[in-house]
């Protein structure tokens, strides 16, 4: 008689996407870094960053963007959301800024646009400066 059993798979809870920052199209900048999404299955995320040749900056925004490219200002489009759950989070008052004291910036914060890993892969992530000229772009992979 053959012994029956039953295999358990562990499926990882989160996914993460990651992004190779640079200039922004058309810009002079010198951003460079990397930002890391990382989600879990509520798919909530967090969105990590360490970024240089950044301007001191206080609150500067960093959001996905609803385009899927940095080659063209036009390819970026604006901000990334699902309209039908959440309204647009990708502001101060939604956390998604980061701080530069000396042109780098490393740290975090935990954000829900409404699409998960699958939504927001291939989108441009867009640093912007303190007066929200956008000059850092990247595409997460």
């Amino acid at each position: 008689m053959a012994a029956c059993g039953t295999a358990k798979v562990e499926i990882s809870s989160s996914h993460t996407l990651t992004a190779k920052m640079g200039p922004y199209p058309g810009s002079t900048s010198l951003v460079s870094g990397v930002v890391k999404v990382t989600y879990s299955n509520d798919g909530s995320f967090t969105f990590a960053y360490d970024l240089e040749g950044l301007e001191v900056c206080e609150e500067c925004g960093i959001h996905i963007h609803a385009g899927v490219s940095c080659d063209t200002n036009e390819d970026v489009e604006g901000h990334g959301w699902n309209s039908n759950i959440v309204r647009d989070l990708w502001t101060t008052e939604g956390g998604a800024y980061y701080n530069s004291v000396d042109g780098t910036a490393s740290d975090y914060f935990n954000m829900f646009n409404g699409f998960g890993y699958g939504g927001n892969y291939h989108h441009a992530v867009v640093v912007h400066s303190a007066d929200g000229t956008r000059i850092g772009c990247g595409v997460l992979m």
